[in-house]
């Protein structure tokens, strides 16, 4: 039986940045035995994926079925660096969702131990779930790390939005000790608009901002639906004309079901004007100079 493993469905490093060309090596267990994974669930030689499995270039990471064996997985980016290494990466086909996990690890009607119901399953959490399944400090499997179980915790959704158009105005956002505001202040370059699974997951917002402008600040601001007051906002330094670039994450609770859209401004403090995504109204580095918003759902 194949087991579907989803990394993150976008692969981002450390600061919400798509990792273009991300790569998995796949292994035996404890080995550095090359060993197959598969596009589809049969498992057949013909659906046999590369190896490493690659990325695409927005940080996509196409379906990667696994066999019954066990795995190691090496995380490395586009140029070979190692990022993480999961050894075991444990493949159970038997188990394929938390109750049945549950199931097999802490009793069934069919098991050794007493039938439980749902309101004792409540109680059980999945650290301690985990843990049962995949090692404590009384096993013979080493305990795993909080970063080691961060790869287990799949996000909810991933929207994002990505845009190397070039435009360009003049009003000034302030630099001051006051909120900056969605109008009157800069310009916006980026909006993204999200539906979330759940109103009390938590939202991670991801901005990368390119401009260049007069020498002063350049500053960036994020914004959600009408509200006036910008939720977060960040700024760089910058020469006359030097192309700079802002990046920042905002982490709240989503707090509703219903669509909701995060909208970017951007600009500088300083009289004149300000380009966003290339320098003086102009493209630069042929059209491949991008900002974008990304925004992840993850369950809490």
């Amino acid at each position: 039986m194949a087991t579907l493993f989803k990394p993150m469905d976008v692969q981002v490093d450390g600061n919400g940045v798509s990792m273009a060309g991300a790569k998995l090596y796949f292994y035996t267990t404890g080995t550095s035995t090359p060993q197959d994974t598969f596009s589809q669930s049969d498992l057949d030689p013909s659906h046999v994926n590369t190896n490493p499995v690659v990325a695409d270039a927005n940080g996509l990471w196409p379906a990667i079925y696994l066999g019954t064996t066990e795995y190691k997985a090496i995380l490395k980016t586009a140029a070979d660096v190692t990022l993480q290494t999961l050894d075991p990466l444990i493949v159970n086909p038997q188990v394929s969702t938390l109750t049945t996990l549950m199931d097999a690890q802490f009793g069934t009607t069919a098991g050794s131990l007493i039938e439980r119901g749902s309101s004792e399953w409540d109680a059980v959490t999945l650290k301690a779930v985990l843990d049962r399944k995949f090692g404590t400090v009384e096993d013979t499997i080493p305990r795993r790390t909080a970063s080691d179980w961060a790869a287990y915790i799949q996000p909810l959704q991933v929207v994002s939005t990505i845009t190397t158009a070039v435009s360009s105005g003049a009003t000034v956002m302030v630099l001051d000790d006051t909120k900056p505001q969605s109008t009157g202040e800069g310009m916006e370059v980026l909006s993204c608009a999200i539906t979330p699974i759940s109103a009390t997951s938590k939202l991670v917002i991801d901005m990368v901002v390119v401009g260049s402008g007069p020498a002063g600040t350049m500053i960036a601001a994020l914004f959600q639906d009408s509200t006036a007051d910008a939720l977060a906002a960040a700024a760089q330094s910058i020469g006359a004309n030097a192309l700079a670039t802002v990046k920042f994450t905002h982490i709240m609770t989503s707090g509703t079901t219903s669509a909701t859209t995060f909208k970017v401004r951007t600009g500088s403090d300083g009289a004149g004007t300000f380009t966003f995504n290339g320098v003086t109204a102009t493209r630069v580095f042929g059209g491949v100079c991008a900002s974008s918003i990304t925004i992840t759902e993850i369950p809490t």
